[in-house]
């Protein structure tokens, strides 16, 4: 990703499980900005340039814009979560019995 380039904007999740509600924010995401060339210790946890939107569920969109260093561009991996609760009731009331 060249300097002040982004990502697609990239839709995860869905519709939640069976029972349960989304909870804000529905959708959290990290990542890795990977430099350029071999293993130098240069790779590091991206900590800004992330563009993060809830959805109506379990869902949501992000996009990520390298921001950091006008002088290289740079891979990236990402990893998000969704979240949710159940709607009623809690862990205990799904556990089975016994």
């Amino acid at each position: 990703m060249p300097f002040n380039g982004s990502t697609p904007t990239f839709a995860v999740g869905g519709a939640c499980p069976a029972g349960d509600l989304g909870i804000t924010p529905h959708v959290q995401v990290v990542g890795v900005c990977k430099h350029p060339g071999f293993f130098d210790g240069d790779d590091h946890a991206i900590i800004n340039g992330f563009s993060v939107a809830s959805g109506t569920a379990c869902n949501g969109t992000f996009r990520w814009s390298q921001v950091h260093d006008p002088n290289n561009a740079h891979n990236a991996t990402f990893f998000w979560q969704t979240r949710s609760k159940l709607i009623e009731g809690g862990l205990l009331t799904i556990l089975p019995s016994g």
